[in-house]
């Protein structure tokens, strides 16, 4: 059983692109990992906000197990809630790009951008989706099992 303690490799690439968004997007954003509750976080009192998240994992097709890679898709979701021009959005889609495409996070491979998408807008409330994707090795956890001597069936007879 894993140690409930330790980050998973999942959790350390979403601290680590949390980390990197917050450099290059300034103290103008709220960037934090995806909130347990989504419904009760409320963006009313920041000028935009990057929340981040776990989306998809993937395992290779292969044979050779031990080798088996693990694709994993976070999204960004960019909520901006005083735009001044559609451009402002653009500016900000890009910087999350530049935070994130061909770094490399937590051992993990670096990262590619797989798309983003206008999520929808309300009450001047834009949200974007940016996702991105990097794989990591799938190594099978190693489970130690005591394994009780066999006797073979002459010894058992000797033994009596």
């Amino acid at each position: 059983m894993s140690d409930p303690q330790k980050p998973t490799v999942i959790d350390e690439i979403e601290a680590a692109m949390v980390e990197a968004l917050a450099a290059r997007l300034g103290s103008t954003f709220y960037i934090a990992g995806f909130p347990a509750r989504p419904g009760a976080f409320d963006t009313a009192g920041y000028e935009a906000s990057a929340l981040v998240h776990f989306n998809e994992g993937r395992y290779e097709s292969t044979a050779d197990t031990s080798g088996q890679a693990r694709a994993l898709q976070f999204i960004v979701v960019l909520i901006l809630n005083r735009l001044e021009m559609a451009s402002d959005a653009y500016r900000h889609l890009e910087a999350v790009r530049h935070a994130l495409q061909f770094q490399a996070f937590a051992g993990a491979k670096p990262m590619r951008m797989v798309s983003e998408k206008l999520a929808g807008e309300q009450n001047g409330r834009w949200e974007w989706h940016v996702t991105v994707a990097t794989s990591v090795p799938a190594a099978a956890a190693i489970v130690e099992r005591s394994v009780r001597p066999v006797i073979p069936p002459a010894q058992k007879r000797e033994a009596a």
